[in-house]
């Protein structure tokens, strides 16, 4: 069942993808980011997001389907990920939730246009 899942998911990335390319999805994904939670936008200020959210984009797609194929690894990664960003002063889990809901949200856009 959870690979079915992941495949739809991923099948989604790649036409969303193929209409409209990593980079305008990605700088779409931060647009809409920083729009619901600005004050995340401290945590980019020195970061070149030209060249910084193709990578993102492209990490985040890679970590959604692998949590949905391996829902019990889910819980260790964003855990990791949230210890990761501990350097960067970044401590509420919840913005890793929220950058989910967004890529879903550009990946969705991109679809139905």
């Amino acid at each position: 069942m959870h690979g079915e899942h992941a495949r739809i998911i991923a099948d989604s990335v790649t036409q969303a993808v193929s209409k409209r390319g990593v980079r305008e999805l990605s700088l779409r994904l931060f647009e809409l980011y920083f729009a619901r939670y600005p004050e995340t936008r401290e945590y980019f200020r020195d970061t070149d997001l030209q060249s910084f959210a193709p990578r993102k984009f492209s990490t985040i797609a890679e970590f959604f389907v692998d949590t949905v194929e391996h829902p019990e690894f889910a819980e260790h990664h964003v855990s990791f990920e949230v210890y990761r960003h501990l350097s960067y002063d970044v401590h509420d889990a919840e913005y890793y939730y929220a950058m989910v809901d967004v890529f879903l949200q550009v990946i969705t856009e991109a679809i139905e246009d």
